[in-house]
C-alpha cells in the first residue's frame, strides 16, 4: 500500500505553528508561574536586569535571572516571590537543587520548582531560588561558591528570615544538600534530601543542621542500604537532628511520588523552625 501523506498549504502551516507556540507559552511557560527575564516590549523607563545587581521582583512573580560572580562566571537561576511578600516582613527562603541531567541547559530547576517545590512549600509562603549547577555537579568548589554567593545575594535583595532558610534537593541535588548543608550551618537552618546519597566525606563535616532524608527502599540508583548506613552514622555523631523517612516500592525515577512525602516533610521543617524560635526566646529570657 502506498504511503499517503497530507501536507497543509504553507499559510496554514504558519498559522498552526504560531498557535502551537502560543499554547506552549501558556501551558508550559505560564503553567509554572514564570515569565521571561524581562518583557519583550520593555518601555524606555524600564531598567534592564544587570547580572551584577539583582532586582527585587514584584510579589507573585517568577523570573529567570542570571547573577555574575566575582570571577565573571554567570549563574543562571529561577526565582519565585510569593504573593504575600512585603519588604517589611521577614520571609522564609527555600533553596532548591535540581536533579542531574545528561546535558546541561539553562534554568534546569524550573521544572522542579513548578511541579514539586512550589506546591509542597506553599504553606511556608517562601521565596524560592533554584540555581543551575556548575560543571554538572553540586559538590565542586566553584558550584559551592556560586550557590552560597547567590543565597547571600538573595538575602541582600529581599527581606529573608535568616532563621528560616531551607535547602532541599532531589537525586544529585540531594547529594548537594548533604554537601552544602554540612559545610554552611551558619546559613541553612533545615535541609531535606530526596532520593540521593552523601559524598564520601560527609563524616568529616561538623554537622549541626536538622535534616530529613527521604529515600525509597526500591531506589535503583542510590541503594537504600548505603543511605541508611550514612544516616545511622550521622545519628551516632549528632543525634536526632538527622531523620530518615523510608518509602516503599517507589523507583528513583518516579519523582512525582515524592510530592506527598515532601509536603509532610515541610510540616517537619515548620516544627523545627518553631522549636528553634522557642529555644531562642527562652535563651533571651535568661
Amino acid at each position: 500500500m502506498p504511503r499517503i501523506t497530507t501536507r497543509l498549504p504553507i499559510a496554514r502551516q504558519v498559522v498552526c505553528l504560531l498557535v502551537l507556540c502560543g499554547l506552549f507559552q501558556v501551558f508550559v511557560l505560564g503553567g509554572c508561574g514564570f515569565v521571561r527575564e524581562r518583557p519583550a516590549a520593555a518601555s524606555e523607563d524600564e531598567k534592564e536586569l544587570d547580572p551584577t545587581e539583582l532586582v527585587a521582583l514584584e510579589p507573585g512573580s517568577g523570573y529567570f535571572q542570571t547573577w555574575e560572580m566575582d570571577n565573571g562566571r554567570l549563574v543562571s537561576f529561577v526565582v519565585s516571590v510569593p504573593t504575600e511578600y512585603t519588604p517589611g516582613t521577614p520571609t522564609p527562603l527555600v533553596v532548591a537543587l535540581h536533579f542531574g541531567m545528561p546535558r546541561a541547559k539553562q534554568f534546569m530547576g524550573r521544572e522542579m520548582v513548578g511541579r514539586m517545590v512550589q506546591p509542597c512549600t506553599d504553606d511556608l509562603k517562601p521565596i524560592i531560588v533554584a540555581p543551575d549547577y556548575i560543571n554538572t555537579s553540586w559538590t565542586n568548589e566553584e558550584c559551592e561558591q556560586a550557590v552560597i554567593g547567590l543565597v547571600h545575594k538573595i538575602c541582600e535583595t529581599y527581606n529573608v528570615d535568616r532563621q528560616r532558610i531551607l535547602i532541599l534537593g532531589y537525586s544529585s541535588g540531594a547529594t548537594g544538600v548533604w554537601h552544602l548543608a554540612g559545610r554552611h550551618p551558619d546559613l541553612f537552618t533545615a535541609a531535606i534530601a530526596l532520593a540521593g546519597r552523601p559524598t564520601d566525606d560527609y563524616l568529616e563535616t561538623n554537622w549541626s543542621v536538622p535534616m530529613l532524608v527521604i529515600h525509597s527502599r526500591s531506589d535503583e540508583v542510590f541503594p537504600f542500604a548505603d543511605v541508611t548506613q550514612a544516616v545511622q552514622q550521622m545519628r551516632a555523631r549528632v543525634g536526632g537532628i538527622i531523620q530518615l523517612y523510608e518509602l516503599d516500592a517507589i523507583s528513583h525515577y518516579e519523582s512525582a511520588k515524592f510530592i506527598e512525602p515532601l509536603k509532610e516533610a515541610v510540616e517537619w521543617v515548620q516544627e523545627v523552625w518553631n522549636s528553634n524560635a522557642a529555644a531562642d526566646g527562652d535563651t533571651q529570657d535568661d
